[in-house]
Formats: C-alpha cells, sequence, structure tokens
C-alpha cells in the first residue's frame, strides 16, 4: 500500500505498550551479549554504503539489469539505471510497472554474492558474529518518495537480520518470538502474513474475552534514521523465529 502524494504517515495504536529498543555500541560488551541472547538493539554505523546515492549506484552499477513486473502481468529485465529512473518517478512509473516495496537489487542470493553487483560488497561491514559463508541475502531496497505500509509479517529464518538504513526513515515494531500466540496467531511462518495482524488499514488486536493474552504482549520499536543499523540477532540455538515485524518507511 503506498500513500498519495504528499500523504502523511500516521503509525496505528499497537494496543499494546511500546518498549524502546535499546541503542548500543555494536564493538560493546552488552552487544555481544544480546546476540548471544538473541535479543534486538539499534545501532550507529560508518560503513561506506551510506554513501550510496541513486547517481553513484548509477554510476557504479547503473548498466546491470532486474526484473521488474508490469501491470499486464509480463515480467522485464531492465537496467539498474532504468529501475532507479522509475524509482524518481513513482507515479508516473506505476501506471505501467508495479513498483511495490519488494525487494529488486539483489547483492547476495542463496547461490552466494551476485556477481554483477559485487563492486557493492566492500561497502557493507558486517559485523563478525554474521561469518560471509552463512549470508542468505542481502538487498538494496530503493525508495524514493512518500511511505510505503509493509504491513506485518513473519521472519521464519533463525539467523540474524540487519537493517541499514540509508535514506528516509523506517518505524519497526518488533514481536518476541514467543508471543505469537499472544497475538492470536496459530500458525508460523507465512501464514502469518495473512491477515496482517498491524496494518494502517486495519483493525488491530485488542485486549478483549476473545484475546486476553494480547495484554501481555511485548511491542519493540524503533526508528531508523540514516546512519542507524537494527539488529535482530539469533543465534545458532534459535530455533525457528515467528516474529512479527511492521515496518513503514515516511
Amino acid at each position: 500500500m503506498t500513500a498519495p502524494a504528499g500523504a502523511p504517515f500516521t503509525m496505528p495504536d499497537p494496543g499494546v505498550p511500546r518498549i524502546p529498543l535499546e541503542r548500543l555500541d555494536l564493538d560493546s560488551e552488552q552487544a555481544a551479549r544480546y546476540v548471544a541472547e538473541s535479543r534486538p538493539f539499534v545501532t550507529r554505523v560508518d560503513w561506506p554504503a551510506l554513501a550510496w546515492t541513486p547517481d553513484q549506484l548509477r554510476a557504479r552499477v547503473g548498466d546491470k539489469h532486474v526484473a521488474l513486473h508490469k501491470r499486464d502481468g509480463s515480467r522485464v529485465e531492465v537496467t539498474i539505471a532504468k529501475f532507479l529512473d522509475l524509482i524518481d518517478h513513482p507515479h508516473e512509473a506505476a501506471a505501467e510497472y508495479i513498483l511495490h516495496n519488494y525487494p529488486v537489487m539483489k547483492v547476495w542470493g542463496y547461490d552466494g554474492p551476485n556477481p554483477d553487483l559485487a563492486c557493492l560488497l566492500d561497502d557493507v561491514r558486517l559485523p563478525s558474529f554474521i561469518a560471509p559463508d552463512q549470508v542468505k541475502e542481502m538487498y538494496v531496497w530503493a525508495r524514493n518518495v512518500g511511505w510505503y505500509d509493509n504491513k506485518s509479517h513473519c521472519e521464519p529464518s533463525a539467523t540474524a537480520a540487519i537493517n541499514l538504513q540509508i535514506r528516509g526513515k523506517k518505524h519497526v515494531w518488533l514481536f518476541p518470538p514467543e508471543d505469537a500466540g499472544l497475538l492470536g496467531v496459530a500458525s508460523p511462518r507465512e501464514e502469518m502474513m495473512t491477515p496482517p495482524f498491524f496494518s494502517a488499514d486495519q483493525h488491530v488486536y485488542h485486549p478483549s474475552p476473545e484475546h486476553p493474552g494480547f495484554a501481555n504482549v511485548r511491542c519493540y520499536e524503533a526508528v531508523l534514521e540514516p546512519g542507524d543499523a537494527g539488529l535482530a540477532a539469533r543465534d545458532d540455538r534459535s530455533e525457528a523465529v515467528r516474529q512479527e515485524v511492521r515496518l513503514a518507511a515516511p
């Protein structure tokens, strides 16, 4: 769901108290302990990737190709330069292309680094607790104007996830895996996405006789600014994560 041009975004009331995510030094003992305990936090980084701009990406990888879907159902390949042009003019582009906030620029996939975008990898300084051979996916998510409501969804992998904010803002809610049942969720993984439990255009569960446990749900919140990295760390002892994540970028 995207907003009309210039329309503000207002996060809905989650129905439970919000707990600010702690901000930690990535190299601190406390951050290491949080990683070991699989506790999320926010940190500040100075990775070279923070210098990325649409013009810089056009100059470095603009001739490489990505796949897009058109509104007539066809799938087309366009250059990254063309893709970034579409992002710069989303309202005009949306008449022909489907430009939802899905990952288009894949830097790293399940089969390893994408050779077409390998030059970008040196700009991403992964923390020591993420070994390169453990990386499953890495994307550049591009959006330029307005906001996008990513609704609630499940992060099913027992891995560490890092969200580096380069431009704009992202408003995040995290719900611990063990609280999934309190949300009225009976099934794990992708089934939790239908319907989205938290969304600007949907009613949100509140404590009630039907869902009395909802009053005990823990909702961790952060607003990521450029230079912020949000970490949801999972160690090797974790089972599949059942986590509701609410994202929005005003």
